[in-house]
């Protein structure tokens, strides 16, 4: 008789890995599409979670990349993990939510149409090197993060009236 083998029914397949997410910031809101690479991603058959929660879009282009919608998050790292039927592979803190900023106070809160006024704006999640200002539209000048509740800049020519103060992040909105 026989040695009773039969041709394999079972495969193995490598744990995925993940070693570069980009872009690596996005807003607490979630919503940033990330563009994940590694190895071994598996097409219909891989899963992408960011700081344990679910990713959408999932959309494997080969097996080193694929692309992932991110779930909202906490402000903070987050590791980004890919699961297949070979497991999960993770990288710790590959992706950073950011807070949207918010502005409390601007002083002055009055300055001459001709612009070049300086201004502290007072408020919350302000990043250094990442924060725009605009004053009616129009972008400010000089901006300088002096904390993430403080930074200072020259305000543009405007025109008589309120203007609205608005400061961007970004990655964070």
């Amino acid at each position: 008789g026989g040695s009773g083998s039969q041709p394999s029914l079972y495969t193995y397949r490598y744990v995925p890995t993940v070693s570069v997410v980009s872009p690596n910031v996005g807003p607490t809101a979630g919503g940033t599409t990330i563009t994940v690479t590694g190895n071994y991603f598996v097409a219909g058959a891989t899963t992408v979670t960011v700081g344990g929660a679910a990713a959408s879009s999932v959309n494997v282009a080969s097996q080193w990349s694929l692309t992932a919608v991110t779930p909202a998050g906490s402000a903070g790292a987050a590791t980004v993990s890919v699961t297949t039927i070979g497991g999960t592979g993770s990288l710790a803190s590959a992706f950073t939510y950011r807070a949207p900023p918010t502005v409390t106070q601007v002083t002055p809160n009055v300055g001459s149409t001709g612009g070049d006024t300086p201004i502290t704006v007072t408020g919350t999640n302000f990043v250094n090197g990442a924060t725009t200002v605009t004053v009616g539209g129009a972008s400010a000048t000089s901006v300088n993060v002096t904390s993430s509740t403080s930074l200072t800049a020259v305000t543009p020519t405007g025109t008589a009236g309120s203007a609205n103060v608005v400061v961007s992040v970004a990655g964070g909105g």
